[in-house]
């Protein structure tokens, strides 16, 4: 029976209705879940991602510098002509894919990332070599930043902190497979080998993204958000605040240094006649970094629990 807010309602009846028409406790119903389709047809994606990328890092310097008679500087370069489009990229990635829409930003920039792929093969001569680096780069960083805020959308609000944890370990694992599997290839077979390595590796990564669909109530509340999103406009001030600018220049230095390693231990490897160890060095390295984030894993549990 309808009973109007005025009428007299008996002491505790309200109270037991409101009940039934809201979620319970999270204790009682569980923990919320966190394993979905998406997020894993998200994981797998981002992970093809970083193994392209890594598969290729290591190996473009040397490349260079045998195939087009490069200087180590300017095969370094070709190296990391792809962090550049990259960064670049990166400077308007996140503004592009709130306006356009995740979805449709990730296809674009896989096909982007395929087309790159591709272009390694006929590639004859080192500027025209640098230019398939910058493009791939471009995809990359628009394809890895729709694949994440994909990802971000479906974990639940209560277990950020572990889905963002479990996510990255694609990215750890791709830094212990891709230079071994570059570096393999190259010193087993040929660079053709790994060019059309990473071919089918991205286009994986395409298939896989056509099927992948954001939950429809996370679609819904982007459409809602339509209007406002076509009233942002792009400003500098967004990716460059001042309260940034700390952490920003130590993972600067820590990139810089890292970058160093990654694009000439190839070379330096097979110069000194040890390129079983440089595969082993990548393998040692995400092994250490995987045991620091159960590390730091750990302590966030602990400090959580002290929190409560």
């Amino acid at each position: 029976m309808l009973v109007d807010a005025k009428d007299d309602v008996p002491t505790g009846q309200l109270p037991v209705v409101v009940e039934q028409a809201t979620p319970g406790p999270a204790h009682s119903a569980g923990p919320a879940r966190l394993v979905t389709p998406t997020f894993v047809v998200a994981w797998v994606v981002n992970f093809l991602q970083y193994l392209t990328f890594y598969m290729l890092v290591t190996t473009m310097a040397l490349y260079a510098v045998k195939s087009f008679a490069a200087s180590d500087a300017v095969g370094g370069f070709a190296s990391s002509a792809f962090v550049v489009g990259a960064t670049v990229a990166r400077l308007v990635s996140g503004y592009l894919v709130d306006i356009l829409g995740r979805r449709k930003m990730l296809l674009i920039a896989l096909v982007v990332v395929v087309v790159a792929c591709a272009l390694y093969l006929p590639a004859g001569s080192l500027p025209v070599l640098i230019g398939v680096r910058l493009l791939h780069g471009f995809g990359y960083a628009f394809a890895s930043t729709a694949v994440m805020t994909i990802a971000q959308s479906v974990i639940p609000d209560s277990r950020r902190g572990e889905g963002t944890g479990y996510f990255a370990l694609g990215t750890t694992l791709a830094t212990a497979v891709g230079p071994a599997l570059g570096l393999f290839l190259v010193g087993s077979l040929n660079y053709t080998w790994l060019f059309w390595t990473t071919l089918v590796t991205a286009v994986l990564g395409l298939v896989l993204g056509v099927f992948l669909r954001e939950p429809l109530v996370k679609r819904e509340a982007q459409a809602n958000q339509e209007v406002d999103k076509q009233r942002a406009a792009f400003s500098l001030s967004d990716i460059a605040h001042p309260a940034v600018l700390p952490i920003g220049s130590f993972m600067l230095v820590v990139g810089v240094c890292y970058a160093g390693v990654i694009t000439y231990l190839n070379a330096y490897a097979e110069d000194r006649g040890v390129t079983t160890g440089a595969a082993l060095f990548f393998v040692a390295y995400a092994v250490a970094m995987l045991i620091m984030r159960l590390v730091v894993r750990g302590h966030d549990v602990i400090g959580a629990g002290r929190d409560a």
